[in-house]
């Protein structure tokens, strides 16, 4: 493979060497307009990381010891700091957030998708599972008129199930909304959500169910 296509040559030694330089090009184009990764951060209250640094204010179980010694010795002084706020205590240091990692991906598999623009569903299929892998995440994917199933990016029959997922039926509003259900019960909300078909690419914010939206259309 040429230099520019080798971070895609675990996916594209799965097809010819004339094939792969095709698609590999394909998804060199296309590598751009993904942008940078921007996960959805953990919901819920940070959970504490040790003790950080220390602070005037806060519970009297976090005072430290040297205080306490000296309300022992000079209590009268312990007083006095106590009203002026003066006395030092521990603070708990919340741990780092992190963006959920995960990644999802829907993928429209009706007619609207047959010939060219399922070249480029194939090309997007590893750029997001690269995506995933640069972040140490998981990339799945699912098929829109097939609601609830998500398969892993892992090996080559992965890929052919893809390409086999074909169906007649345009993607209707009643797909949307079996999906919409089944990523909302979902452990951990993904950290990013790919809808990829032939519906526009823009649409009312109360309507998006994915952070991402892809449009795939001919020209013509």
């Amino acid at each position: 493979l040429p230099d520019a296509l080798k971070p895609w040559s675990p996916w594209l030694a799965w097809f010819s060497p004339e094939m792969a330089v095709e698609i590999g090009a394909l998804a060199q184009r296309m590598q751009p307009l993904l942008g940078r990764f921007r996960g959805q951060m953990r919901g819920g209250v940070p959970e504490p990381d040790g003790l950080g640094d220390l602070r005037r204010r806060g519970p009297y179980e976090r005072l430290l010891a040297t205080e306490w010694l000296l309300a022992d010795e000079l209590p009268d002084e312990f007083l006095r700091r106590a009203a002026s706020s003066e006395h030092l205590l521990l603070a708990p240091r919340p741990r780092a957030r992190e963006a959920e990692k995960s990644i999802v991906a829907i993928f429209d598999a009706g007619p609207r998708q047959f010939g060219a623009p399922r070249l480029g569903q194939l090309a997007l299929w590893m750029l997001l599972a690269r995506r995933a892998a640069q972040i140490g995440g998981v990339f799945q994917w699912g098929v829109l008129q097939l609601p609830g199933g998500l398969d892993g990016a892992d090996n080559v029959k992965q890929l052919r199930s893809l390409l086999k997922a074909r169906d007649f039926e345009v993607g209707t509003s009643a797909h949307v909304e079996a999906w919409r259900e089944v990523l909302a019960g979902l452990d951990r909300v993904p950290g990013e959500s790919w809808l990829v078909g032939a519906a526009p690419a823009e649409q009312p914010t109360d309507e998006r169910w994915t952070s991402h939206r892809v449009s795939l259309q001919r020209a013509v």
